[in-house]
């Protein structure tokens, strides 16, 4: 906090004023503000994991928010809506979050999952008009045709299946 504090950019400014007047030797201001800054700098860096512990009393985890919604196409595990904005789902298992459109709501669609990439698809409904999209697809367009953030509504949609075991 010293480092952005007035006092602190007073301090130097009046040590230039000195340099100005030719009452102060720059090398030796100069040396002395940059070991105060790395005297500070060394300080945050040692203590980050009382910052840490002090963020975590006060926010949650995106892994422990939200409800579970659809399934992740990588590690076929469910992924949580984050409902806050911006509106989102993420994959506890994979570490992934993928952005949503804003401002409507997210269902699941039928359980159908994408050809592509097998997530499953979701429903976005904004003022009565709705579209379905992939979360990958519409992160991550893989057809030249699609537009980024349009989802996979001209590609063939086909429903999950359980997959079936080997009878031997």
């Amino acid at each position: 906090p010293d480092l952005v504090k007035p006092s602190m950019r007073s301090e130097i400014e009046k040590q230039f004023d000195l340099i100005a007047s030719g009452r102060a030797n720059f090398d030796l201001v100069l040396a002395h503000a940059v070991s105060t800054f790395q005297a500070k700098y060394k300080y945050f860096v040692e203590n980050t994991d009382c910052m840490d512990q002090l963020f975590e009393l006060s926010f949650t985890k995106l892994s422990e928010t939200g409800k579970s919604l659809s399934k992740c196409g990588r590690c076929t595990r469910y992924m949580k809506l984050i409902s806050q904005k911006p509106m989102r789902l993420h994959c506890k298992n994979c570490e992934a979050t993928y952005n949503l459109p804003q401002g409507g709501s997210i269902k699941l669609y039928q359980s159908n999952i994408c050809p592509l990439d097998q997530f499953e698809l979701v429903v976005y409904n904004a003022g009565g008009k709705s579209f379905i999209l992939c979360p990958y697809c519409y992160n991550f367009p893989e057809i030249e045709d699609m537009a980024k953030k349009s989802g996979v509504t001209s590609v063939r949609i086909q429903p999950a299946l359980t997959p079936r075991r080997n009878s031997r």
